[in-house]
């Protein structure tokens, strides 16, 4: 063969040879950007913002429930507390990265937020009220009074539809439109209503109206772009219900907010 030819297979052989030889060289400049430990390892250091409802107590226990589940994946999370409905918004918005607790179904209206399966912690609701003459044991019984809910939260939203109720922005406004005879019953979940009683109103006239109106459990919703620490999540949570670890905090969290003091925000 001569030598011209020769040499020009040569050249060739190897620029084809530099070419393959750049190309995995990016792909691994690539990957070693990108690539980083699972989830839950012990390298990750990555901190998640999670919204919740301002001045709402049953909150309060989801929040000291999720830091620690959150702790026992090795992920550290930060809390904004903010109005019920803007607390949902902000989460399927992605300008945080997850809601503290809600109702299954919620999943349905705020399509990027998805639901941790396993419950944070059950909640009972029930009325609310100054007046003696008042029974509520179900929700038709609230026809013909003045209603108070507050706005975003679900499961009181879905109960009063049809009946016009008036809406607060927090807990502790629910309970001054109530104390202040502007809504004639105010429905709160059992542990927020009598916290609120404890905190603000001792010595007054609101106490509960009858039986449980609703009862469900909460769930943990993460916006979908944080999808892969969900079974994670589900995990740590299905292992503090099994060892007891929920109803302590849950019981400590509330007797807590039970015991007299002036009025604090998270």
């Amino acid at each position: 063969m001569p030598a011209r030819k020769t040499q020009n297979h040569l050249l060739t052989f190897l620029s084809i040879d530099f070419r393959h030889i750049g190309a995995l060289f990016c792909i691994l400049v690539l990957s070693s950007l990108f690539a980083g430990p699972a989830p839950g390892s012990a390298e990750m250091t990555i901190t998640l913002t999670i919204s919740g409802i301002e001045g709402e107590q049953t909150h309060q226990i989801a929040r000291e429930i999720i830091e620690e589940a959150y702790a026992r994946i090795g992920i550290s999370v930060t809390f904004l507390f903010v109005p019920g409905k803007r607390s949902l918004m902000m989460a399927n918005n992605g300008r945080v990265d997850g809601d503290l607790a809600r109702i299954l179904g919620t999943e349905t209206v705020y399509e990027n937020l998805l639901p941790v399966p396993t419950r944070v912690l059950d909640f009972s609701a029930v009325a609310f009220t100054k007046r003696a003459d008042i029974t509520v044991n179900n929700w038709q019984e609230l026809q013909g009074y003045r209603v108070g809910i507050i706005r975003g939260i679900r499961y009181s939203e879905i109960g009063t539809r049809g009946m016009n109720p008036r809406y607060a922005d927090n807990m502790q406004h629910l309970f001054q439109l109530l104390d202040q005879g502007r809504v004639d019953v105010a429905i709160a979940t059992i542990r927020a209503g009598m916290s609120e009683i404890a905190v603000h109103y001792p010595q007054g006239e609101i106490h509960q109206a009858g039986d449980v109106l609703h009862t469900e459990p909460l769930h943990h919703f993460l916006h979908r772009k944080h999808k892969e620490i969900i079974p994670l999540l589900d995990n740590a949570l299905n292992e503090m219900t099994q060892t007891g670890i929920i109803r302590k905090i849950a019981e400590e969290t509330f007797q807590t907010r039970l015991a007299p003091k002036e009025a604090d925000n998270p």
